[in-house]
């Protein structure tokens, strides 16, 4: 935990001095965590770890206890991690850009465009369903009709807002689809062709459509992803391919446009109470019990306002990844440790095969959600 590295060569960070900033910096470094509203906090531990090593023999002038020490540390921190840039601040303000944001009329993607306009963005929101009457009273909100399987569509949308508000900032691939729970030996093709029809394609129409004028803004991406890009995907395999080939876009689109200061978060969620969810999950006893196969820990779900909040921190930031809940980022961070010891248990697990029988009885009934 304190690391190898000689005390005389680690940077005295916010004024401290060599030797009493030490490799415990350094680690409580990596251990640090940074929670939704944007404050980096460390875990007490390592606190009290730089308390006892450093701030007793070698204390900080002016530092009288922990809290203070605490305080302290989080802004040295923010130097040391660049926090406080000249002028990022402004760069990274959703006040007064103008975003898009797909599958926006209900759920998650209205949830999100209610917490942008929040912030003062402009939004337009593009669905192929209009939202219910009352859900968006806010001038700042726009209602598009446009499929994002169709890149003319796309264009066309993209186009109107450009010419309405002037600019694109900022664009939201949202909208998404997923199917009743199946094998592949039994999912209907063309229910397939549609699913990657939604999650990959209109991803990549929305892209290709908003890419030039984001480029001119040096704007933000956003792409939803999900936990099911890695974990296993049995009894629901197109979708988790589908949101698997999502993050491999959001990671190469970060390389491919960090010349022009285009930053891409891609977010991943787990559980959100949506009609998506209860469709495919909650009304399905099948689907229900699969997912209890997994650890309870990793049971937790969340608001379409608490994933929205998670996004547009997250864009406010340029995060490259937001992970809600946040239990799931270690299954993330260990996914290639995880994954095989997992897939091998639940091949061997009798109840998960089960379940997967009954889940290959359904010839033709794997319908998508709404």
């Amino acid at each position: 935990m304190t690391g190898t590295t000689p005390h005389n060569r680690l940077p005295g960070p916010g004024g401290l001095p060599r030797n009493s900033w030490g490799t415990s910096g350094t680690a409580a470094i990596r251990h640090a965590k940074t929670d939704a509203a944007g404050l980096t906090t460390v875990p007490a531990t390592r606190v009290t770890l730089l308390d006892r090593m450093h701030y007793g023999r070698h204390a900080m002038p002016g530092v009288r206890n922990v809290s203070q020490a605490q305080r302290t540390f989080h802004s040295t921190l923010s130097r040391f991690q660049g926090a406080a840039m000249p002028g990022k601040r402004q760069r990274n303000s959703i006040a007064g850009k103008v975003a898009l944001v797909t599958g926006g009329a209900r759920g998650l993607g209205a949830a999100t465009a209610e917490r942008l306009s929040g912030e003062g963005a402009r939004v337009f929101v593009v669905d192929v369903q209009p939202p219910s009457a009352n859900r968006f009273n806010d001038t700042r909100i726009t209602s598009l009709r446009g499929d994002v399987t169709s890149l003319a569509d796309m264009s066309e949308a993209v186009e109107e807002v450009v010419n309405r508000a002037g600019c694109l900032d900022i664009v939201i691939a949202n909208a998404g689809v997923a199917a009743k729970g199946a094998t592949v030996r039994v999912s209907s093709p063309s229910t397939i062709d549609r699913l990657f029809d939604v999650n990959v394609r209109g991803v990549l129409n929305t892209v290709h459509a908003s890419l030039p004028h984001i480029i001119d803004a040096s704007g933000r991406i956003v792409l939803l992803s999900s936990v099911f890009a890695y974990i296993n995907g049995a009894g629901t395999i197109p979708y988790a391919m589908s949101k698997a080939a999502v993050e491999q876009l959001g990671r190469g689109l970060r390389v491919e446009l960090a010349a022009h200061e285009v930053s891409v978060t891609t977010a991943y969620f787990a559980m959100i109470n949506t009609d998506m969810i209860r469709q495919s999950i909650d009304e399905d006893p099948a689907a229900q019990a699969l997912l209890d196969s997994l650890p309870k820990v990793l049971h937790k779900r969340i608001s379409p306002e608490q994933a929205a909040r998670a996004i547009v921190t997250g864009l406010s930031r340029r995060d490259a990844r937001v992970v809600r809940p946040r239990r799931w980022s270690a299954a993330s961070g260990l996914r290639g440790i995880i994954a095989t010891a997992l897939d091998a248990r639940l091949a061997a697990d009798g109840k998960v095969q089960s379940i997967v029988a009954t889940l290959d009885s359904r010839m033709g009934k794997n319908t998508l959600t709404t």
